[in-house]
């Protein structure tokens, strides 16, 4: 049986690095770049640009904040996969875990 675990180390290791590779194509942002002017003629136009510096961040921030959330619920669903082969092994094949060996 230990073979078994061997094999089931496998899928477990094979599921959680392949859960950020879910999705055949990679979701891009689309969040667009200010331009910064060569020179602020006021202090409106300095402002301005600022705030579109703090959107652009924000916008970048959300992405990123999206994709880990997307990225934990394939790692919780890859280690209940592993967990259900897991408990079929122990329960029906009578397999005892590697650390037990």
């Amino acid at each position: 049986m230990p073979r078994l675990y061997f094999i089931a180390s496998l899928l477990i290791s094979g599921l959680l690095s392949s859960a950020a590779h879910a999705h055949f194509f990679a979701e891009a942002h689309d969040c667009r770049a200010p331009v910064k002017p060569l020179e602020f003629v006021t202090d409106l136009d300095r402002q301005q640009f600022e705030q579109q510096v703090d959107q652009y961040r924000n916008c970048l921030q959300s992405f990123v904040d999206k994709q880990n959330a997307a990225m934990e619920k394939h790692q919780t669903s890859a280690q209940r996969a592993a967990d259900t082969w897991n408990d079929y092994a122990q329960r029906e094949l009578g397999a005892t875990p590697a650390a037990q060996q």
